[in-house]
C-alpha cells in the first residue's frame, strides 16, 4: 500500500491504516510505504513493517527538459523499482491520487501487480493541470479505483 500522505494521524491516515490492518487481519502480508520529501528522489528508508521512499514528481511536462530534473524522475523510478523488486506485491493500492500515481502506473507491466488507485476529496476535486494531464495515463492502467462516493466518483469521470 502506498500513501503520498506522510505517516500521521489525519484522517486520511487512519483510513489508511486501518484497510491495512483490515487485510491483515484477514492473512494478508501488507508492506506500507509512504512518501517522505525530505528523502532525495530514490532513496528508501525502512522502519518496522513500513517503508518510506522519495519520488520526484513533475510540476509540469517541461519538467522533463531540464536534465536534472528528468534525472531526479528517473532515480525516483529506480528507487521505486528496487523497492517493488524486493517485496514483489500482487497488488499495489495507490491511496488519495496524485500526479506521483504516475511511477506505479510506469512499473505496473513489468511487475504485474493489480494497481488500484483510492480517491478521497481534494485529490480529485483540486486537481491541478498536471494532475489531470497525468490522469488518463494513471487511470486506464489501474485495475480498479475506489472513491468514497457517488458523487466523486461522477466528478472523476468528468475529469478523466
Amino acid at each position: 500500500m502506498y500513501s503520498r500522505m506522510g505517516d500521521g494521524d489525519g484522517g486520511g491516515e487512519t483510513v489508511f491504516q486501518r484497510v491495512g490492518e483490515g487485510l491483515e487481519g484477514q492473512g494478508h502480508e501488507v508492506t506500507r510505504v509512504f512518501a517522505n520529501a525530505e528523502l532525495p528522489p530514490g532513496a528508501r528508508m525502512e522502519d518496522r513493517n513500513k517503508s518510506f521512499i522519495g519520488l520526484s514528481t513533475p510540476p509540469s511536462w517541461q519538467f522533463f527538459l531540464r536534465f536534472n530534473h528528468a534525472v531526479d524522475f528517473v532515480k525516483s523510478l529506480l528507487g521505486l523499482f528496487c523497492l517493488l523488486w524486493r517485496v514483489q506485491p500482487d497488488v499495489v493500492n495507490y491511496h488519495y491520487y496524485s500526479k506521483g500515481a504516475l511511477h506505479f502506473a510506469l512499473l505496473k507491466r513489468i511487475f504485474g501487480y493489480r494497481f488500484v488507485v483510492s480517491c478521497h476529496g481534494s485529490d480529485v476535486v483540486k486537481m491541478n493541470a498536471m494532475h489531470r494531464q497525468v490522469a488518463p495515463l494513471v487511470f486506464s492502467k489501474a485495475d480498479g479505483v475506489t472513491c468514497v462516493s457517488q458523487a466523486l466518483s461522477e466528478r472523476l469521470r468528468e475529469k478523466v
